[in-house]
Order: C-alpha cells, then sequence, then structure tokens
C-alpha cells in the first residue's frame, strides 16, 4: 500500500521518527495525498476536516484567503514509502498511520506552488474547499469561539510565532481577549 508523507524539505532519503505531541517517537503518514500537501507548510494552523458523507478532505479557511495566504507560491515534497509495520493511528485523522522507525523513501515529488496544486484536487473532486466569504453566520461563530480559545491559550506567549499569527490574523478578537484579561 502506498503511504505519503508531505514536508517543505527537499532530498529527504529517509524518514526518522520524532517526539511528538503524542509524546512518543512516531514518523507520521497518510494513505491521502491530499492529506499530505497539508503538511508541506509547517504551522500550528491546519483547519481541515472530513466530510461526513464522501469522507473527502474539507479545507474551511478561518480567514478571508487563508489557503492562498498558507500555501500560495510556496514549494514543498510529498514522499511515497510503502511500509507493512504500520502501527497504531494515535491521531484523529482517520487516514493517518505512524510508525516507529526510519523508513525509506521511494519517491520524492517537488510541488512548485502548493496553493495551485490545491485547486487543482479541488477541480478533480479530490477536496472541498469552504472558502470564508461562503461560511454562514454560525460557521463564523464556531471558528470565532475555536480561535477565542487559541488566542486564550496563548495570549501569555506572545513572542511565539503561533501568537504573532494569532495577533495579525484575529486583530479584533486578539484585542477583544487582551482587554478582557486586564
Amino acid at each position: 500500500m502506498k503511504y505519503y508523507h508531505g514536508s517543505p524539505a527537499s532530498g529527504i532519503k529517509v524518514l526518522k521518527p520524532f517526539l511528538s505531541n503524542h509524546k512518543k517517537k512516531y514518523v507520521y503518514l497518510t494513505t491521502n495525498e491530499v492529506v499530505a500537501l497539508f503538511y508541506t507548510v509547517k504551522t500550528d494552523w491546519y483547519t481541515y476536516g472530513f466530510d461526513k458523507e464522501t469522507g473527502l478532505p474539507v479545507f474551511t479557511e478561518y480567514y478571508k484567503d487563508e489557503l492562498k495566504d498558507l500555501y500560495n507560491n510556496k514549494v514543498g515534497y510529498i514522499y511515497e514509502v510503502d511500509s507493512e509495520s504500520i502501527s497504531k493511528n494515535p491521531t484523529n485523522i482517520s487516514c493517518a498511520v505512524v510508525v516507529e522507525h526510519d523508513i525509506q523513501i521511494y519517491s520524492e515529488t517537488k510541488i512548485n506552488n502548493l496553493y495551485d496544486r490545491f485547486l487543482q484536487y479541488e477541480k478533480e473532486q479530490r477536496l472541498i474547499i469552504k472558502r470564508y466569504g461562503e461560511l454562514s453566520q454560525e460557521e463564523i461563530k464556531r471558528i470565532n469561539k475555536i480561535v477565542v480559545g487559541e488566542i486564550k491559550d496563548n495570549l501569555y506567549n506572545i513572542t511565539s510565532g503561533y501568537s504573532k499569527f494569532l495577533k495579525e490574523k484575529f486583530p479584533d478578537i486578539w484585542n477583544e481577549c487582551l482587554s478582557e484579561n486586564k
């Protein structure tokens, strides 16, 4: 079976386990090439899920032009591996799997503009993109509630890259949270 791994780094020959937020050293793989593409850019911010009916990945923009902002004119790499020693899935991502040992790469694909590739996947009906301007008020309220939680969790670590990202992309919510904590 084919497994994919997305990375911003080129020339990887062997994937090595690293300590993750799951408290163990893993190499993360996926059976879905679209999902691997999300991880070709390193960020604390992955706003995707899966359509309940089709199982397709769904990228939901939490702010205007988020997909373009994160991926346009950025280069990424999709690596393919074959593995028979797949471990359990410690994530809530149904197509994700892990291995606990080094794993050999057998194919590397360079994507010159990640945003264009996402648009191609959308045209091929392999990805659903929910653009911010098309979201309902209920969806925006749910997103804002998530963002408030993220900001409150990171409000006192304002020098981190993630806090700077939250402050830049959600200034009104950031300022509201800041004024509540004074």
